[in-house]
């Protein structure tokens, strides 16, 4: 099986590739800061590569403030997002992709987004822990299409 590191410039961010047929394969660590506590993103096998390169470049990038105040689902909105009606999650205009965080607004919880071909019939997930930036990674849902149908 193949493994890739790669880490970013300033050693705070380690991207690792670690195929599992059972759990995600790339998973993006980030270490924690003076003001900020260590978080994680990860990505399932079928994941595009042009989303994880996107999150990634997003999340690490040190010219990009971090804002974990800001609405994570209002730039979703913005595009036709609309909210589910059993959980606290959004789903895409074509229903093909979902997001959904656990937790609530005074305890938040981990992020996931699913993308499917079908109902019940996932394709790919993502997976971002609690403490990750939410920010620059709803911002760039904006550029970046979440669903890819393959």
């Amino acid at each position: 099986m193949p493994r890739v590191l790669l880490s970013s410039p300033d050693q705070k961010a380690l991207l690792r590739l670690e195929p599992d047929p059972a759990d995600q394969w790339w998973i993006l660590h980030h270490a924690a800061e003076p003001n900020r506590p260590a978080w994680y993103a990860s990505f399932g096998a079928d994941t595009p590569v042009e989303l994880i390169a996107a999150a990634t470049d997003a999340l690490t990038d040190p010219a990009t403030p971090m804002d974990a105040s800001s609405d994570p689902y209002e730039p979703l909105r913005q595009i036709g997002w609309s909210p589910t009606s059993t959980d606290n999650g959004l789903a895409s205009p074509d229903g093909t992709a979902y997001l959904q965080r656990l937790g609530s607004a005074e305890d938040p919880g981990a992020w996931f987004a699913t993308a499917t071909l079908a109902p019940n019939r996932p394709v790919w997930q993502a997976r971002f822990g609690e403490h990750t930036p939410t920010r620059p990674g709803a911002a760039d849902t904006q550029r970046t299409p979440v669903a890819s149908s393959t």
